[in-house]
């Protein structure tokens, strides 16, 4: 693909003057199926469709996606295309069988024979298929239709036989406007058709005639022979003499074939393309494409556009673009009408055009092959210089100046040469790089040195040896440009500006003074500004194209710099020695006939732009931008290579893991400079771009995502809305949130139930193994008691023997019947582990008791017993006690000699424990521990052992316990002696 030239003819009967247009070309080899286009449309997604000779195909702006008759169409000839307002495109076969992309698919009616045209009646919500019998020998002449139910159509023909009588007066539906206006067409006779125009209950008819109506049966005619106007109230139409223009208030004619050269038969029209009320576009066989302005008002003008090309359709896209499809040079694309080229000269063997100037009213140019083109700026006629050119051969032109007398004075590999076009004249034969008038003299840069020259072209010093690429100067300041820096020359003095500017110290391009005195340098890296001893660069992440800058041209506080990547347009001002600026760029996507430009000069109306291929020119006020938002469009899903149908959600099975989602941007005219932003939200928020036209996902995760995709255009202009996809990858089945969390719950059940049976048999082990130990605490309190009753027994015993011996049978029978209650109740418990509170004080009492017999008057004791004690409800371990307070008596009350012994024994409780506290007023524990006899020691000693060994297994086998506290009074600091015993028992732990 590449740019060409256009040839325009301003047709104005008296003068011709020649000026082209740029364009480019698609071609077979940029992927159109032919080369032979007969028809195009833009659809509503933004797409260029084209009907080929090969096939149909669609163009995003980079790829041609084409379709065959393996795709579904019923030949591979397509003629013509039709978008119906439900955005299907209708294509028109050789064969006259007509088919539909719907959908994504294309589906043929093999039972439509015959068709050459399509068209929608928006009054009555149907489509109609137009055919011709003199194409399809079918006999007959009439339509198929059907209700415009998109897809769903149902057509039913409609005809009459072949002879022309049958098909007078009888309307056919040719065109519906949007303004839901039907156009008719009719045959009256051999020698006049109708025309019927008709708005609800408004009918307006026309007559207009033509030498032969069995030449075109306009009715039937398969070529696009009229257009609508764009506000779709007026139609103009072609007869084989005649172009009209129709609507509810007249029919007038607008040109006549004649006047535009036109022959109905060999050199008919193939399209009418109507812009606005004043361009009306004409592509025919052998005229090209024709341009009429004004053509309503007698003030026409007729352009030319193409030469000798066979143009089939042409139409503007929705970015104010041109489209012409020709009949064997494939597809032409204007982006903007106001770029122009030079055409007039197809005999320069080297289009590269190394320099241009503006002088007076004139452009010069040099080129790469010696030749020299000077272009008028109005008018545009231009000059060239051939026996000139043709001495000069390879003499590249690399500078020019305007000298007096109208004479130029050329810079060129063959030397120094004074131009004009009645003579030249060569200075010398050294190959010259730039050049620079003085008031002082001429400065020559050549390749190894700049000198000074007079005002006559001879020779005056040597200023510097080095290759010199440019030169320029202000005043006194001659500045100059080398491979390894930039210099000044100032007042005879040489200063090096790359050593303190260090940007300034590579190769050199060319120098520019600005209007403001500023001094522009181009470098390899892009362009340093040179003002009040601060130096600016801007390089390709500051807006320019690319980082070659060649030349820097000005017109007012705009720069233009000439870069290898296009051109920029700078808009700028100096705030305070601060530079602030805005980067337009132009390329070949504007218009411009390459990328590679050389130099710019602003000349008229116009810049003009040396440039590899030629000369382009352009308005002074264009400014590069976008005309809309581009468009996205998801062209195919593809889930593990097998294409799925695009819509809002997608689907991906569990076994499938790649993802492939092939796009489309749009925006012809950023050409292929188009990027795509894109995230997966749900998997990273964050977006990414890529140039490609697919995105993959090799390895998409499980889940529930939405892709969100965006076009972003060469300005950075992002399309809006952006295009989402709710993408859900279903996980197999084991791998599903539900299937997990049951999973999950019936292992956790599993586990609890077996932690639980595990738990239970510990427990029962547990139980077996506490009841185990139980019975052997039972059995060892049973041995215990066992050890203690017959203890017990033996006490009583001898305090009954003492009595006996005395002979005191009274107080014998009253202690003996005391001590068989004592043994009764001690026998009726012996086998308990608990006994009832009330019970065991009651035993104790019957102990005291029989204490106090024994010892008479040295004895007295007091039980108190606290009213709010649940004696029938809590217990106690039987004969704890008993055993502290038989100490009690023993220790503490029997060695007392001079006074009475007082026992004390007090029941309360607290919140948790039941409290027994015994009181003596004996010597206390300790003098009784020292005065102890040895054989008292063995028989307290076991009564104690016992008891202590009770209380510790009782407190083995609860969590309360037992507590024994045993204090002597006056170890304690209390004033009497004694010792106090203090029991605790649990509440009812028993």
């Amino acid at each position: 693909m590449r740019f060409l030239i256009i040839t325009l003819l301003i047709i104005v009967r008296v003068n011709t003057y020649a000026q082209e247009l740029a364009y480019k070309q698609f071609t077979v080899k940029d992927g159109l199926p032919g080369s032979i286009v007969y028809y195009t449309l833009q659809d509503k997604n933004g797409f260029i469709w084209f009907a080929t000779n090969q096939g149909a195909s669609r163009f995003d702006g980079r790829t041609f996606t084409n379709y065959t008759k393996e795709d579904g169409l019923p030949d591979n000839e397509i003629l013509k295309l039709y978008l119906d307002k439900y955005n299907n495109i209708w294509f028109i076969s050789l064969t006259g069988i007509p088919a539909v992309f719907h959908n994504g698919t294309i589906k043929r009616f093999d039972n439509c024979a015959g068709v050459v045209a399509v068209c929608e009646d928006r009054k009555t919500d149907s489509i109609f298929l137009i055919t011709n019998s003199n194409l399809y020998d079918k006999g007959v002449n009439g339509f198929y239709k059907s209700l415009n139910s998109s897809g769903k159509w149902q057509f039913a023909g409609y005809f009459k036989k072949e002879d022309q009588a049958s098909l007078y007066n009888w309307p056919i539906l040719r065109a519906s406007s949007q303004a839901k206006i039907n156009f008719y067409f009719s045959i009256i006779n051999k020698k006049e058709y109708a025309l019927w125009l008709k708005k609800d209950t408004l009918v307006r008819r026309y007559f207009f005639k033509t030498d032969d109506v069995g030449k075109l049966l306009l009715p039937f005619l398969k070529n696009s022979f009229f257009t609508l106007t764009k506000e779709g109230e007026g139609i103009i139409f072609y007869t084989d003499d005649s172009i009209y223009y129709a609507d509810f208030h007249k029919i007038s004619s607008v040109i006549s074939m004649q006047r535009l050269r036109i022959n109905s038969m060999y050199n008919p029209v193939n399209y009418l393309f109507c812009e606005n009320d004043s361009t009306l576009w004409i592509c025919t066989r052998n005229e090209g494409l024709l341009c009429i302005k004004n053509f309503l008002t007698p003030r026409l003008t007729i352009h030319s556009f193409l030469g000798k090309s066979f143009c089939t359709s042409i139409i503007k896209d929705q970015e104010q673009g041109y489209w012409v499809p020709t009949h064997g040079d494939g597809v032409y694309y204007l982006p903007d009408l106001s770029f122009h080229s030079l055409s007039a000269f197809p005999d320069l063997t080297n289009k590269n055009a190394l320099c241009i100037k503006a002088i007076h009213k004139q452009v010069v140019a040099g080129f790469a092959d010696g030749n020299i083109i000077i272009i008028e700026n109005e008018g545009l006629q231009s000059r060239r210089f051939p026996e000139w050119a043709a001495r000069n051969k390879s003499n590249h032109i690399l500078d020019i100046c305007s000298f007096r007398n109208n004479t130029l004075l050329l810079g060129s590999d063959y030397g120094l040469i004074f131009f004009s076009p009645r003579k030249t004249r060569k200075l010398n034969t050294l190959s010259v790089k730039a050049l620079y008038l003085s008031d002082t003299g001429i400065f020559v840069g050549w390749s190894t040195c700049i000198a000074l020259l007079n005002r006559e072209g001879c020779f005056q010093k040597n200023l510097f040896f080095k290759r010199i690429t440019c030169i320029t100067g202000i005043g006194n300041q001659i500045y100059f440009g080398t491979l390894n820096g930039a210099f000044l020359l100032q007042h005879g003095a040489i200063q090096n500006l790359g050593q303190k500017y260090p940007v300034l110290s590579g190769t050199i391009n060319h120098l520019d003074i600005a209007p403001d005195s500023a001094l522009w340098i181009s470098t390899q890296l892009g362009v340093a500004i040179l003002k009040n001893s601060i130096v600016t660069l801007i390089t390709k992440e500051q807006g320019l194209p690319g980082k070659m800058c060649k030349h820097v041209s000005f017109e007012g506080h705009t720069a233009w710099i000439s870069t290898d990547k296009g051109i920029s347009r700078l808009n700028y001002t100096w705030v305070q020695h601060q530079l602030n600026f805005s980067v337009s760029n132009i390329t070949e996507e504007d218009g411009l006939i390459s990328n590679d430009v050389n130099q710019t000069v602003p000349s008229g109306n116009s810049i003009w732009a040396a440039t590899a291929s030629g000369i382009s020119f352009f308005s002074k006020n264009y400014t590069s931008h976008s005309i809309i938002r581009p468009r996205i469009n998801i062209n195919k899903i593809v889930v593990d290579n097998q294409a799925v149908p695009v819509t809002d959600t997608i689907y991906v099975g569990y076994r499938a893991h790649k993802l492939l989602i092939d796009l489309s941007g749009i925006s012809y005219r950023s050409g292929k400079q188009m990027r795509y932003d894109y995230r997966l939200k749900g998997l990273d928020s964050n977006w990414s771009n890529t140039i490609n036209n697919s995105i993959e996902f090799p390895a998409l995760p499980f889940g529930k995502f939405i892709f969100e995709v965006r076009a972003v255009d060469r300005w950075g202009i992002t399309s809006d809305p952006s295009r989402s996809l709710f993408i859900i990858h279903e996980p197999p089945l084991w791998k599903t949130s539900w299937f997990l969390v049951v999973s999950y719950l019936v292992i956790a059940v599993l586990l609890a139930c077996g932690f639980y049976i595990y738990y239970r048999r510990r427990q029962q082990q547990h139980e077996q193994e506490y009841e185990l130990k139980k019975k052997i605490h039972n059995l060892e309190m049973m041995a215990l008691r066992a050890q203690m009753n017959p203890h017990f027994i033996f006490n009583c015993l001898t305090s009954i023997q003492y009595y006996i011996i005395r002979a005191d049978m009274r107080n014998a029978n009253t202690y003996l019947h005391k001590f068989s209650t004592l043994i009764r109740q001690a026998l009726q418990h012996s086998t308990d582990s608990s006994i009832l509170l009330r019970e065991e004080i009651k035993i104790l009492k019957l102990y005291l008791d029989l204490e106090k017999m024994r010892m008479g008057s040295s004895m007295d004791y007091r039980m108190s017993v606290s009213d709010n004690l649940k004696q029938d409800d809590w217990s106690i371990p039987p004969m704890i006690v008993q055993p502290y307070i038989e100490n009690a008596i023993k220790h503490g009350i029997a060695p007392l000699q001079h006074q009475k012994g007082v026992l004390h024994v007090e029941v309360t409780h607290s919140a948790t424990y039941i409290e027994f506290v015994i009181e003596d007023n004996g010597p206390g524990i300790h003098v009784s521990a020292h005065d102890k006899r040895p054989y008292d020691h063995e028989y307290t000693s076991m009564g104690n052992s016992i008891t202590a060994s009770r209380i510790d297994a009782i407190n083995a086998m609860q969590k309360n316990k037992i507590l024994v506290q045993v204090t002597d009074k006056r170890q304690s600091g209390q004033a009497t002696s004694g010792t106090i015993v203090h029991l605790s028992f649990p509440i009812n732990p028993y």
